[in-house]
């Protein structure tokens, strides 16, 4: 069990694909539906799940998380059955917000000298993605999604700055730790930071080619989220 949920951490790192199922992370005892999961909030089913499973271990917390998230992820989908068109752009605006998360993480791994506790918090984001793609089913299905006012374009507008200064300072100041290394080594790290920085400015740009220019709630909430990220305190 450990062993294939480490996997599946080191997967989320470094490829910011996250489509799996209930059953390919069921493997504690307790296995609840996900009608009976998402009757929990994250927090409440990681305290059910860990005591059932009689696993509190940092890699049993990690369990927890995207079990639920899984559930969520299908509960997700199945309420965009019926609009295919949005259902495809959706689920590209998750894939790649899923990448941009990941990356950050990556950066932050860098930034912070390494360490679990970066693929864990990666794995114990996830509920809080499939939260904020829930949050944009309901505002793209209903006219609520559309709305307008004075107070949005300023959130709107605050999200943006703050994310757009974000990535002008990790592709202009790698910032990898680097202390004890060799100066070829120091190289390496710095050359990685470069890449990684590209890729996570790319994310960013294949979100906003997707939303467009428009100011209202729906991308305020999409460019929020990516302004709050995971790990911006450390980048």
């Amino acid at each position: 069990m450990k062993k294939l949920l480490l996997s599946l951490a080191f997967l989320m790192l470094i490829s910011g694909v996250f489509v799996f199922s209930v059953s390919s992370l069921a493997q504690g005892t307790f296995q609840p539906s996900c009608s009976e999961t998402l009757k929990y909030k994250p927090a409440a089913f990681t305290d059910l799940y860990i005591g059932k499973n009689n696993d509190g271990s940092e890699i049993g917390q990690d369990a927890a998380a995207l079990y639920w998230a899984a559930c969520k992820q299908k509960q997700n989908e199945a309420r965009l059955v019926n609009y295919p068109k949005l259902r495809t752009r959706l689920l590209a605006i998750d894939k790649y917000t899923n990448q941009f998360m990941t990356i950050e993480t990556q950066l932050a791994f860098s930034a912070g000298g390494g360490g679990t506790m970066f693929s864990h918090g990666r794995a114990r984001f996830q509920p809080g993605i499939e939260e904020h793609m829930s949050r944009l089913i309901d505002l793209t299905t209903t006219k609520a999604g559309a709305a307008k006012s004075g107070s949005i374009t300023a959130r709107y507008n605050q999200a943006k700055q703050t994310l757009e200064a974000r990535l002008k300072r990790v592709q202009t100041t790698p910032k990898p730790y680097t202390e004890g290394l060799t100066a070829a080594e120091i190289a390496t790290k710095k050359k990685e930071w470069v890449d990684m920085a590209k890729d996570y400015a790319a994310q960013y740009t294949n979100i906003r080619k997707l939303i467009g220019a428009g100011v209202e709630i729906t991308n305020t909430t999409i460019l929020e989220f990516l302004a709050t990220g995971i790990w911006a305190e450390e980048l």
